[in-house]
């Protein structure tokens, strides 16, 4: 029987794909025109499509990415892999701050939204029930 913690890392996690799924497709005409700027500031303006279908491939990598560690977790009861889920959450709240000061970023709702619901997800794997089930995968 799967505990309540795993349970609720489910649902939250899964919200956080969906939230990033939809911030993604709610800013890709900003990510379009942010590339094409991009690739023609450095010169590389005719390479729009090409830039575009890396665009789309990048995006494509991190949906797929964020499936397959909450199946390694979830289904795999792979427990190691809480510290790779934790690693890229850390990262990306870190980077938030930098990419302001930067210029090159912004905050959107819904990006802190998923961040807020991977950090829920995330919390719930680091419970005392959650910690013994990953501990007895196989048994």
């Amino acid at each position: 029987m799967r505990p309540d913690s795993i349970r609720k890392f489910d649902m939250f996690y899964i919200l956080s794909i969906l939230t990033g799924l939809a911030k993604t497709l709610l800013n890709l005409g900003t990510m379009r025109a942010t590339l094409e700027a991009e690739l023609a500031r450095s010169g590389l303006g005719g390479m729009g499509s090409t830039g575009e279908a890396t665009l789309y491939a990048s995006l494509a990598f991190g949906f797929l990415l964020s499936v397959v560690l909450w199946w390694l977790v979830s289904r795999k009861r792979l427990g190691f892999v809480k510290w790779i889920m934790l690693a890229i959450l850390v990262y990306n709240v870190v980077t938030i701050p930098l990419a302001l000061i930067a210029g090159v970023g912004s905050v959107s709702i819904t990006g802190l939204v998923t961040i807020i619901f991977q950090a829920v997800a995330l919390w719930f794997l680091f419970q005392p029930d959650a910690r013994e089930w990953l501990a007895t995968r196989g048994r």
